[in-house]
């Protein structure tokens, strides 16, 4: 199992955000809100919280970079959410327990608000990080964007999302915008056998070629799932024969714990299908726009209902 974000100390890739953001504090330019964009699991958490235990560890340790070395009573307060310089909102939990849906309310950025007033009591910074910032509501929003146009003096606030369109205009205007990349090949090669000593050189390539340089989805794909069932998954998305998609229908239980994998990979190929079809107009987009909204429409009510996932899965691909 791998590491939280939290708690994770060691970076893979992202080099150029890294460097932009050590530049800018080293020059005494740092801004006081980052954006920071991409798709799930490609590392943006893991990446906020070295830039927050970098800032808090300043005046009692100066780090000359991102990478964690010596985990110093700083980094265990921050790793046990307890430094009194920083404050997290996730839009999947509260209070440690997970939300019916993700959502960040105005009552929780209005507590933001009150947090950046006050002094830095340890640190020369009050840190604030809004995991999945693209569920506030639009009270949310406006509540944040005040607190953007008059930023309080030695505040950063790191903005998360996997949707950058979801955010206001106006939010993104006044942030420093950085959109991770999926990871380089070596990058991903080096990050997977240290969390999979086990795996061969062949998986790698095809972790990396499924997952698209995702080392969260890989090494998700790999531990729960593994290569040949998503692979049979694929096989029988592309081909639409009925053998096929009985032959994995079978091995499908409503119970299953890799549905969100499953999920995953049935949307992936859907959205790329339709893309390599509107590219070369075998389609009309409208039809593709429709039958996109049809499946979702259809996997929500797969899990709202608890259905039975191998009829799921005969339905949607017969």
């Amino acid at each position: 199992m791998s590491l939280s974000p939290l708690k994770n100390n060691r970076i893979y890739g992202h080099d150029e955000a890294k460097r932009f953001f050590l530049d800018s504090f080293k020059s005494n330019r740092l801004h006081h809100s980052w954006l920071i964009g991409g798709e799930k699991g490609i590392g943006k958490a893991t990446l906020s919280y070295h830039f927050a235990k970098f800032l808090l560890q300043h005046p009692l340790y100066r780090p000359s970079d991102l990478e964690i070395t010596n985990i110093n009573n700083v980094i265990k307060k921050i790793e046990g959410l307890s430094h009194p310089d920083l404050i997290v909102i996730d839009a999947d939990t509260k209070d440690g327990e997970l939300r019916k849906q993700p959502n960040i309310t105005i009552e929780e950025i209005r507590e933001v608000t009150k947090f950046l007033r006050l002094t830095p009591s340890e640190s020369n910074y009050r840190v604030v990080i809004i995991d999945g910032a693209d569920n506030m509501n639009i009270s949310a929003s406006n509540a944040l964007l005040k607190i953007l146009e008059e930023p309080p003096k030695n505040s950063v606030i790191f903005l998360i999302t996997s949707s950058m369109f979801k955010i206001l205009p106006t939010i993104r205007s006044r942030c420093i915008n950085l959109k991770l990349q999926p990871l380089k090949f070596e990058e991903f090669s080096a990050a997977v056998k240290i969390n999979i000593p086990s795996i061969n050189a062949e998986e790698i390539k095809e972790l990396h070629q499924f997952s698209e340089g995702n080392l969260k989805l890989a090494i998700e794909v790999y531990k729960e799932c593994g290569i040949k069932a998503l692979k049979e998954l694929e096989r029988s998305l592309e081909s639409r024969s009925i053998g096929e998609i009985l032959k994995f229908a079978e091995g499908i239980k409503s119970s299953n714990e890799n549905w969100p994998l499953i999920r995953y990979v049935i949307l992936r190929f859907t959205i790329n299908k339709i893309k390599h079809n509107l590219n070369n107009n075998f389609v009309d987009s409208e039809a593709e726009l429709d039958y996109f909204s049809a499946l979702q429409k259809k996997l929500i009510e797969a899990e709202t209902f608890n259905l039975d996932k191998q009829h799921f899965i005969l339905s949607i691909l017969s």
